[in-house]
């Protein structure tokens, strides 16, 4: 199971396709050792994500040699990747969590296999991400957990966070974008003038930092995002705006990130 845990942090960020097989031809003990740990996997679905939504199939084509997987997302998360325009940017920082969470990696390339990740979106469309048997063999000649590879997944994360925003993520509350301040990722937030004041945001700072700590702990999909900045050393903030005034609410530094996570 410790392996199915790590391959759900790669799931954080946003992932997943599906796939049947039929009258599969022999397995070597490499292939044996994906079916088991995939199997472990379809054994927990539906599985709840959180904020990205439900881990539904996964499927492991001894055919094609290929994992597929399904994962159900949510209308927030819908309207966040239907800004994205580059997919392979979304490829990239999908394959540097593969990275960073090398168990599975290691297993996919030992197996010589390739993957497929789909999003079925509540509209009835889908986006697939897919790594080659040969991409796959690249990223896992890479892998580790080591600073630099956390800090650049971790920045790829960003990125590609900043690729679906704008998006509202609350009445009257639209994240603007992610930035990288020193050894924080700062969530910058726009907040609707006819509903918010500076003094009333300050107002919910308990408020919010209850809510923020308990997603953080509670929902896999935060979990997992904030799991990778907080290895790779960063902490986070929560900035809101207000016209040209601004007031940071939540600021939870590194030490306790890693508190919370029990690091």
């Amino acid at each position: 199971m410790k392996t199915f845990s790590k391959l759900l942090l790669v799931f954080f960020s946003l992932v997943v396709c599906g796939a049947e097989a039929i009258s599969a031809p022999p397995m070597n003990q490499a292939q044996r050792e994906l079916m088991f740990v995939v199997d472990e996997m379809q054994a927990v679905c539906p599985y709840d994500m959180g904020t990205l939504g439900n881990l539904t199939t996964v499927r492991y084509d001894t055919n094609g040699n290929t994992v597929n997987a399904y994962v159900s997302v949510t209308d927030m998360m819908q309207s966040m990747l239907n800004n994205i325009s580059d997919t392979q940017a979304l490829k990239r920082t999908i394959g540097l969590g593969m990275k960073a969470q090398p168990d599975f990696l290691n297993i996919l390339a030992k197996a010589n296999a390739s993957i497929s990740y789909t999003y079925l979106f509540p509209d009835n469309h889908r986006m697939t991400i897919s790594f080659t048997q040969a991409e796959i063999r690249t990223l896992a000649s890479g892998a580790g957990d080591d600073a630099s590879t956390l800090r650049e997944y971790a920045q790829s994360l960003v990125a590609s966070s900043n690729s679906m925003c704008p998006v509202l993520v609350d009445v009257g509350i639209i994240l603007k974008r992610v930035v990288i301040v020193g050894d924080y990722i700062i969530y910058v937030n726009n907040a609707d003038t006819s509903t918010y004041t500076i003094e009333s945001l300050k107002s919910c700072k308990d408020i919010l930092y209850n809510a923020v700590t308990q997603r953080i702990v509670d929902d896999p999909t935060a979990n997992a995002e904030v799991n990778i900045y907080a290895k790779a050393g960063y902490g986070i903030a929560y900035r809101y705006y207000v016209d040209d005034n601004y007031v940071d609410l939540v600021v939870l530094p590194n030490s306790r990130l890693r508190e919370l996570l029990g690091m």
